[in-house]
């Protein structure tokens, strides 16, 4: 696991990562100097002789050049005080860095994950649940940082336990090797028993976690129609069943999580009682055993957290792995089919021109068997209007993703001149502006949307009125009271359906793109809605390459050519064999 999680960080991460480890090994030796230094106190209060029998204690006091018992006790008191501030300043600094390395692998993590999905084919997200990527993106990440952290934590206790254990093997051998065993026996123990059912638990929160996020995506993406049907506890119920399940999983790992810990308790407080009952009983001197005890009695004050600590770190390894897993396997995949999509595709100048579909066809990977699109051919003349009609789930849509170039097709080319833009698609969007039927608007200002995933201080305001204007929505924003800064809402609900069809089409403008493809675009509009729209496409004839997929035949009565997609197949029609 280790190896997995170490192999995902970048060369930033693992330099981060190689630095806080020497701070937790300074941070051991601290809490070991913090342990071991309570000894020579206790041993000079029990028994003042051995300042002056012990070399050592002599040594010291003759440095300090202190002659008075008290005040020795009490430079010793302080000096053990200061060695606590020191270590324990130490230890929030060490804290702050590491928790600054974990939040901030966190974010750099979840970031680099979307990155790859989002660069991922549109086949890749036609066949992945929007919920399931969001659980990746975020609460996998968590998980994966979770058991990253647990990893060091894990380096630091042990190595904290693993240092004043040896210190306490050295003050009492057979007392700390007994202690040390029974705990070592009981978390490998632990671990074996619990190990299968915490990996499970880990699965099933995965496995909610993604329900429980889509039922509450969906409750809220469709609200008018569930409040319109009045089924607003029927969502509300499915949400309920995904987190209950999510709870009973999560509820399962605390419980395993918590169970060491009175047990560590007992077997440390009990067995460190029996250990001292049995040697008072065998005789040993009860002054000579005070300063012993001592020294064990502070640290089991700071060793039982830690094995508090191991023991829960531990869980979450076991329980976060199924997620980690997944994010070092997203992650590789991801980057690597990245790596290879930008490799093979370089800078092209496209030539503008007709778009020539060569004998293209297309079949989606769950259903191979089923062609959508079967060897067609056709052309789309330069600068002129071209219409896709034919029948729901005919291929229209599909083959629309093709010239636009986010579907690959299995077999043929797409040709713009003398370039094949199938090998060049990031090239060959820069020609191309999409209308959809439903227009992706966010919670923001109209120049944010028409200039859409262009920063705030790179939109270009006149291209931004260019585009409203070649839209016939400028009159509409200049009476708005903020103009181009007015806000529309969440998908656009404060503006009419035609205005987000519109503002939909100044977008598509504002690039100046030479195509432009309009896929049932008006479909969802009142007639003179859609004549409103339609007569702002085409105040472009002539200048722009126009695609339009449309049902209505009042949508295409402009167009200057319209292909039928049928069974697969595209055949040229005309207009007036469509009305009959």
């Amino acid at each position: 696991m280790i190896k997995k999680v170490y192999s995902v960080l970048d060369k930033h991460q693992r330099s981060r990562m190689f630095i806080l480890l020497i701070l937790i090994v300074g941070g051991a030796v601290f809490e070991t100097i913090g342990v071991s230094a309570v000894l020579p106190l206790v041993n000079a209060v029990t028994d003042p002789t051995i300042i002056d029998e012990n070399a050592k204690y002599r040594f010291v006091r003759d440095l300090l050049g202190v002659q008075n018992y008290r005040t020795f006790i009490l430079i010793m008191a302080l000096g053990l005080v200061g060695i606590y501030i020191v270590k324990n300043v130490y230890l929030v600094l060490m804290t702050n860095a590491q928790n600054h390395f974990t939040t901030n692998n966190q974010r750099r993590l979840s970031v680099r994950l979307m990155k790859c999905y989002m660069n991922q084919s549109y086949l890749f997200h036609v066949e992945h649940n929007i919920a399931e990527l969001e659980r990746n993106v975020n609460q996998d990440v968590e998980s994966f940082i979770g058991v990253l952290t647990s990893i060091l934590q894990l380096f630091s206790e042990i190595l904290v336990c693993g240092m004043i254990s040896l210190f306490l093997l050295i003050t009492d051998f057979v007392t700390t090797m007994l202690m040390v065993v029974l705990l070592f026996i009981f978390l490998l123990l632990f671990a074996k028993v619990f190990r299968k059912k915490l990996r499970n638990y880990g699965e099933q929160t995965r496995e909610y976690s993604a329900a429980k996020n889509q039922f509450f995506l969906e409750s809220f993406g469709g609200i008018k129609e569930i409040k319109a049907s009045s089924k607003e506890s029927f969502f509300v119920e499915k949400y309920d069943t995904a987190f209950k399940n999510f709870a009973l999983a999560a509820q399962g790992q605390m419980l395993l999580s918590f169970i060491p810990r009175p047990i560590m308790e007992s077997l440390s407080i009990g067995g460190l009682l029996l250990f001292m009952s049995i040697r008072i009983a065998l005789g040993t001197d009860v002054e000579k055993f005070i300063p012993i005890m001592s020294v064990f009695a502070v640290a089991a004050i700071r060793m039982l957290p830690s094995f508090n600590r191991i023991s829960g770190y531990l869980s979450n390894l076991m329980f976060n792995r199924a997620a980690a897993d997944a994010v070092c396997r997203d992650i590789k995949e991801m980057e690597r089919l990245n790596a290879e999509s930008q490799d093979s595709e370089e800078k092209k100048t496209i030539t503008n021109g007709d778009i020539v579909v060569k004998n293209v066809t297309f079949a989606y990977p769950a259903h191979p068997e089923k062609k959508i699109v079967n060897n067609v051919s056709f052309t789309i003349p330069y600068n002129k209007s071209v219409a896709l009609v034919g029948p729901s789930g005919a291929g229209k849509t599909t083959l629309a993703d093709i010239i636009l170039g986010v579907l690959k097709p299995d077999d043929g080319d797409v040709m713009v001149g003398d370039t094949n833009v199938v090998e060049y698609p990031k090239s060959w969007h820069e020609h191309i502006g999409y209308i959809p039927q439903a227009i992706f608007l966010t919670d923001d200002s109209i120049r944010a949307n028409v200039a859409f995933g262009i920063p705030n201080e790179e939109i270009d305001d006149e291209k931004v009125w260019k585009a409203l204007e070649g839209a016939q929505i400028a009159d509409f924003v200049r009476n708005q009271e903020d103009g181009i800064y007015s806000n529309i809402g969440e998908r656009g609900v404060k503006i009419s359906g035609g205005q987000r069809q519109r503002i939909g089409i100044a977008r598509a403008l504002y690039s100046d793109p030479d195509v432009i493809v309009l896929d049932e675009a008006t479909s969802a509009l009142d007639n003179e809605t859609e004549k409103a729209v339609m007569d702002a496409i085409y105040h472009l004839s002539g200048k722009k390459t126009m695609i339009i997929i449309a049902h209505r035949l009042s949508t295409i009565s402009e167009c200057q050519l319209i292909y039928e997609v049928k069974d697969g197949k595209v055949a040229q029609v005309k207009y007036e064999d469509i009305c009959q």
